[in-house]
């Protein structure tokens, strides 16, 4: 994997995945302590400008006022970035301006260093060095988010600082000021290594619960969805089921209807209607004479109470179905 420019590291294999959405929170994370890093650096500068713009002339003073513009561009276009959609923003484009305008600063500030030393008594470059570490390590908190960043920042100034130390040492204090310039520069690597992981430790941790908070939504999405799915299977089971019950009960009625129908002495009238009207010129002399025509009343007399028997038959097997009734 490559190098990170950002982090100056290469991600881990459980880093990887998250190593956009890393970026784009360490850019946020520059451009949201840019405000705060610009007050307190202008307000370094002022005290710097009390120590240094006595003895010295124009070019400084020039240098000066580029140092205070390139800080106010910085934190007037940060402020300006940071309420932008995101989409709206790449990170990396912002992340490399970011650099640039913080790379202008720490010129600026190593070329003030560089014209004011000379011009200086060596109390007054002693209270400058206390001036540049009290820049430099407020820049630690700020630049955090990106070692590059804060590289670039105090390269120059410390350069120029560390060059003074040996070339131009404070009479009797040539060995201790080096030595402290030393110590220094590697106390600051070591603190901008420990604060940058720490900031990225948990920027990734934030990171990682907001990616399982959005699984664990998505996972109660396909959760409920599925409960519908379940609710709408019983739904239709027990839909399908009292259908069942209700074709069970219609058929079982209609075959008790069907034997009773079977069995019902009406199934001989149509024979019954036929004799009748085959006698119909004599039908008084063939109900008294003709053995046929005797049975013809008592025949109907039976026939009335199968019907009212098959009648009753058919309510009481009607009763059982309250579809059929309904």
């Amino acid at each position: 994997m490559a190098i990170n420019p950002i982090t100056l590291t290469r991600p881990t294999p459980d880093e990887a995945p998250l190593e956009d959405k890393l970026n784009e929170s360490l850019v946020r994370e520059l451009l949201g302590r840019a405000r705060s890093a610009a007050v307190a650096l202008l307000g370094t500068v002022w005290l710097l400008w009390l120590i240094v713009g006595p003895a010295t002339g124009r070019f400084v003073t020039a240098l000066f006022l580029a140092l205070v513009a390139f800080t106010l561009i910085r934190v007037v276009g940060a402020v300006w970035l940071e309420r932008q959609p995101r989409e709206r923003i790449a990170p990396m484009l912002a992340f490399a301006w970011f650099a640039a305008m913080s790379t202008l600063i720490g010129v600026a500030l190593g070329a003030i260093v560089l014209a004011s030393y000379p011009a200086i008594t060596p109390l007054g470059v002693a209270l400058c060095s206390v001036a540049m570490i009290g820049i430099n390590s407020g820049a630690l908190v700020s630049l955090a988010p990106s070692p590059l960043v804060y590289l670039l920042y105090v390269g120059s100034n410390m350069s120029a600082v560390t060059y003074f130390a040996f070339a131009y040492p404070l009479a009797g204090q040539e060995l201790v000021f080096q030595v402290l310039q030393l110590v220094y520069s590697s106390a600051l690597v070591v603190l901008l290594r420990n604060v940058h992981r720490s900031l990225r430790s948990s920027v990734l941790t934030r990171l990682r619960l907001a990616t399982s908070l959005e699984q664990l939504r998505h996972t109660q999405a396909e959760l409920v969805e599925a409960s519908r799915q379940a609710g709408r299977a019983d739904v239709a089971t027990e839909l399908l089921h009292s259908v069942g019950n209700v074709l069970n009960s219609v058929n079982v009625s209609a075959t008790l209807v069907g034997d009773i129908v079977g069995r019902s002495k009406t199934n001989n009238l149509s024979k019954v209607v036929a004799i009748l009207m085959q006698h119909r010129d004599n039908l008084g002399p063939f109900l008294r004479e003709d053995p046929r025509g005797q049975k013809l009343p008592d025949y109907f007399a039976q026939l009335v109470d199968a019907v009212e028997r098959d009648n009753r038959s058919v309510k009481n097997s009607m009763s059982g179905c309250r579809w059929c009734q309904s």
